[in-house]
C-alpha cells in the first residue's frame, strides 16, 4: 500500500530506523550531545577545528537520539567552516532524510527536506565519487522521496531509478556488501509496488528484489532483517498471483518461511512478527474468500501481531494491523450469524491506541470509524440501537 510511510521496508526499516530506542543507550547518546553542547558554549573562535569536530560530534549524537533539526542546524554550522567535509554531507543527507520521514509521518509536505537531502548527498558523492557510503546514501533519500512522491499519487519513478543507479554504482564498488544488496533489492521492491498498485503486474520487479535479497543473505545469513524483507517480497509475490486469479498459498508458504527463519535468527525482531502477522491475516482473508475455514490461520496471524505489538510498544502501524486483524474475523462472523463482539471491542482497542501513538495519522482514524460502522451493522441485526455507533463513525 501506498497510504502511509509506515508500511513501506525502506521507512520502516532500512531507512527510517527504529523509534524504539532502550533507555540506557539513550541516556549514553543524550550525556553525549550535552557534552558538545557545553563545549560548543565555550569555545569562541569560529574557525577553530576542535569547533568543527565538535559540531561534527553533536550532530551525531543528535541524529541517533532523534533529534534531526538539531542534527541539521549543527551541521549547518559545520559545513559553512568547511565545504569540503565529506563526512558531514553525508551526515546532512541523513538527518534530511529522516526529517522528511518525521514531516511525512505528520501530514506535512517533505518534498523540501528530500530536496535538500539530495543536495547534500550529491555534494558528498561530488567529493568521493567512489565512495560505496555516498552513493547509497544518495539512493536512499532518491528512494524516500519516491515513495513520498507515490503516496501523493505522482509517479516514484524517476527517483526509483536514479536510486537504482545509485546502488549499482554502489555494488560495482562494493560487490561483498550485504547493505548494499539490500538496497537495491528495497529499489526494485519500489518500482513493482507501484507498477502493481496501477494493474501493471510487478512480478518481474519484485522477482529481481528477491534475488538482491537472497544475495544479501547469502552474505549475511545471520542477518534477520534480510530474511524479514524477502519475506516482505513474496507477500508482495502472493499478491500478484491472487491478482492474477491464481492460488496465492505457495508464495505465502514462502514467505512465512522467511519469517520464520528472521525470527530464528532474533526471536525480539518486531518487524518479523508484525510482518508474518500480516502475511498471515491476507492468506485468512483468501481463503474466508474461497468459503474455506480460515479460523486457524486468523488466530496465528492475531497472535504473531499481539506479539509484534509487544516487540514494538510504539509502532501505531502495528496497533493498527492487529485492529484490521480483529475487524476481518468480526466481519466472517457477523456474515455467519455468529457472535463477533469480542473482536470488535478488540478492535476498536487496538485502534485506539495507535491514535494514542500518532493523532496525527489518518490511517487509525478511519479504521476506527470503519470498526464502528461494523458494530453498528452488528447491532442492526441484533435488533439493538446502532445511532450511538453510527455518530462516532
Amino acid at each position: 500500500r501506498w497510504s502511509t510511510p509506515l508500511t513501506s521496508w525502506v521507512v520502516a526499516g532500512v531507512l527510517a530506523g527504529s523509534a524504539a530506542i532502550p533507555a540506557a543507550w539513550a541516556g549514553r547518546v543524550e550525556a553525549r550531545r550535552e557534552i558538545a553542547a557545553a563545549y560548543l558554549a565555550r569555545l569562541a573562535a569560529p574557525e577553530d577545528p576542535e569547533l568543527e569536530e565538535a559540531h561534527q560530534a553533536l550532530a551525531e549524537a543528535a541524529i541517533r537520539f532523534g533529534r534531526y533539526p538539531e542534527a541539521i542546524a549543527a551541521l549547518e554550522r559545520q559545513l559553512a567552516q568547511d565545504r569540503g567535509n565529506r563526512v558531514s554531507w553525508e551526515l546532512a543527507g541523513s538527518a534530511r532524510l529522516k526529517q522528511a520521514f518525521v514531516l511525512w509521518g505528520q501530514g506535512q509536505d517533505a518534498l523540501p527536506e528530500f530536496a535538500a537531502g539530495i543536495a547534500a548527498c550529491t555534494r558528498a558523492v561530488e567529493l568521493a565519487p567512489d565512495r560505496p557510503g555516498a552513493r547509497l546514501g544518495r539512493g536512499d533519500v532518491l528512494l524516500g522521496r519516491s515513495q513520498f512522491l507515490a503516496h501523493r499519487g505522482s509517479s516514484p519513478l524517476p527517483d526509483t531509478e536514479s536510486a537504482q543507479a545509485d546502488y549499482a554504482r554502489a555494488l560495482e564498488l562494493a560487490p561483498e556488501d550485504p547493505k548494499a544488496w539490500m538496497r537495491s533489492g528495497g529499489g526494485w521492491t519500489n518500482r513493482g509496488s507501484w507498477r502493481f498498485s496501477r494493474g501493471e503486474g510487478g512480478e518481474e520487479d519484485f522477482r529481481r528484489a528477491e534475488a538482491d535479497y537472497a544475495k544479501a543473505i547469502g552474505l549475511d545469513p545471520g542477518d534477520a532483517e534480510a530474511w524479514t524483507v524477502l519475506g516482505i517480497v513474496r507477500r508482495s509475490l502472493a499478491r500478484v498471483v491472487s491478482a492474477r486469479g491464481g492460488d496465492p498459498r505457495p508464495e505465502y508458504a514462502r514467505c512465512i518461511e522467511a519469517h520464520d527463519t528472521a525470527l530464528a535468527c532474533n526471536p525480539s525482531a518486531g518487524q518479523a512478527w508484525l510482518e508474518r502477522g500480516q502475511a498471515r491475516f491476507e492468506l485468512a482473508r483468501w481463503l474466508a474468500g474461497r468459503g474455506e475455514d480460515p479460523r486457524e490461520t486468523w488466530a496465528d496471524a492475531l497472535a504473531d501481531l499481539g506479539r509484534a505489538a509487544e516487540e514494538l510498544p510504539g509502532s501505531a502501524a502495528a496497533a493498527n494491523a492487529r485492529g484490521l486483524a480483529h475487524m476481518n474475523r468480526a466481519i466472517y462472523a457477523i456474515q455467519r450469524g455468529q457472535d463477533a463482539g469480542q473482536d470488535l471491542e478488540a478492535a476498536l482497542a487496538a485502534h485506539g491506541e495507535a491514535i494514542a501513538r500518532n493523532a496525527a495519522e489518518f490511517v487509525g482514524w478511519l479504521y476506527r470509524g470503519m470498526v464502528l460502522v461494523n458494530r453498528a451493522t452488528w447491532e442492526i441485526r441484533r435488533g439493538d440501537d446502532p445511532g450511538e455507533d453510527f455518530r462516532k463513525a
